[in-house]
């Protein structure tokens, strides 16, 4: 067995409408910016001549393409019942995300023009 520990920060926003200025500085940014680990994987592997900033590119374009690829494969599927966004999760879901479910689905019922997609998907 292997036991992996690893730190994690995240330097986005959480948010289009979130300000991280408000609860973190440039420095703390800065600080965990120079630990990427893929930024130093990047560069260990350049130093080992292993890698080359030309190759870096074209790995990071080809896997862009994949991504954006497979995004617009799964935007294809079918939208899932509302309810299975808790009955995915949980053979017998708990009952504060019944009430929560129960709560999502009279919202999107007052407000279908404002759910085009998801309000075709309750059942009540």
């Amino acid at each position: 067995p292997v036991l992996i520990e690893a730190m994690t920060y995240r330097l986005a926003a959480h948010s289009t409408s979130d300000d991280p200025t408000g609860y973190r500085s440039k420095d703390e940014e800065q600080k965990w910016r120079d630990k990427d680990p893929i930024q130093r994987f990047e560069k260990w592997m350049s130093q080992q001549n292993w890698i080359n900033a030309e190759e870096i590119k074209q790995f990071v374009e080809q896997t862009r393409q994949e991504v954006l690829q497979e995004l617009k494969r799964v935007e294809k599927v079918p939208v899932c019942k509302i309810d299975e966004i808790i009955e995915d999760v949980y053979d017998t879901p708990p009952w504060h995300l019944k009430a929560q479910l129960k709560e999502l689905k009279q919202h999107i019922a007052l407000y279908p023009d404002a759910y085009p997609k998801t309000s075709g998907r309750i059942n009540q």
